[in-house]
């Protein structure tokens, strides 16, 4: 779905070829977030099923760098010829295909061996509904509000740093606080798997916490009277705290809610998992396109905060369940 998305996206010369391509580029990732199941059912079958969290957070180690360097090159790549970058996404893609058959799952085997075996005609319910509930709703509004919060917070910071440059200067400041931000992305990740083992099912909560910490320093780096080195300072520390969890509250919850479900349960509790966040962002971005019409963009971030302090309540009732 990625290479036929990535297909129709370059070549295509119509707008309704784009959105078709924009389609497949979009569902692609409901599919592709099956990938955890499937190494979730494999960690298992090698009785290892205490490595998934390690595992993922590897995986999202490599995924940061990688966006990072892109992120460096991107702009150079795509300023020798426009359409050079998506090139190199279509070959991408080709050589993900050609990986993708060499991945197994063997979920089928252990169905068997667990005696588990599903009745198609069933309607699979969870065993544990209302935790997956509260795992969802955790889900779907601290990782909206994360994504939402990421293009808003970078063109908020856009907008105070033309008040200060020129648009030249403009670009370059805040390409240097993307760059930053990445790194922040990497080094999240990386130190995520220490926070964990210290602070295990607490972690929800602080990395909610680091959430609201992140937009508040936006709203202040914003408001406050000061030189424009000290504003952007405080407000790109915020829109890089913002990349550093982004990654670690997936993988965490990710891992939360497959420890909490059946084999057969997986599937679907994964596809709720992608369909809470897509679901809430989606609302996000409809209900702050509506306020943007009558009010500045600074509202947009106050209202994300409050979301965040939501947040750490439902991961805080979260973390007693899980507990009981």
């Amino acid at each position: 779905m990625l290479l036929i998305s990535s297909i129709l996206i370059t070549f295509g010369n119509k707008y309704l070829i784009i959105l078709i391509g924009y389609i497949f580029y979009q569902q692609a990732f409901l599919f592709k977030k099956m990938d955890n199941v499937v190494l979730e059912n494999n960690l298992r079958y090698l009785k290892k099923e205490d490595n998934y969290l390690k595992m993922s957070n590897k995986s999202k180690v490599i995924y940061s760098i990688i966006t990072m360097i892109i992120a460096l090159i991107a702009g150079p790549i795509f300023a020798i010829n426009s359409y050079l970058p998506m090139y190199f996404c279509i070959c991408i893609c080709i050589i993900n295909v050609l990986l993708s058959f060499c991945i197994f799952d063997i979920n089928e085997e252990i169905k068997t061996n667990k005696n588990c075996k599903e009745d198609k005609k069933e309607k699979i319910k969870f065993s544990n509904p209302k935790l997956i509930f509260i795992i969802l709703a955790s889900f779907g509004l601290i990782y909206s509000a994360i994504s939402v919060g990421q293009d808003n917070s970078k063109l908020l910071i856009q907008y105070n740093l033309e008040k200060y440059f020129n648009i030249g200067l403009t670009a370059t400041y805040l390409s240097v606080i993307i760059v930053i931000s990445r790194i922040s992305r990497i080094a999240g990740n990386l130190i995520f798997k220490k926070i964990y083992s210290k602070m295990k099912d607490k972690v929800n909560v602080f990395l909610s916490i680091l959430l609201a910490i992140a937009f508040l320093c936006i709203l202040i780096g914003n408001c406050i009277e000061a030189s424009s080195i000290i504003k952007i300072t405080i407000m790109a520390t915020g829109f890089s705290l913002i990349l550093g969890i982004r990654d670690s509250i997936e993988v965490y919850t990710t891992n939360l809610i497959l420890k909490n479900t059946e084999i057969i349960e997986q599937p679907k509790a994964i596809s709720y998992l992608q369909l809470s966040r897509r679901a809430v962002s989606t609302a996000m971005y409809f209900i702050f396109s509506m306020i943007l019409t009558q009010v500045e963009l600074i509202y947009v971030i106050i209202c994300l905060f409050i979301f965040a302090i939501i947040g750490i309540s439902i991961n805080v009732k979260l973390y007693k369940m899980i507990k009981e």
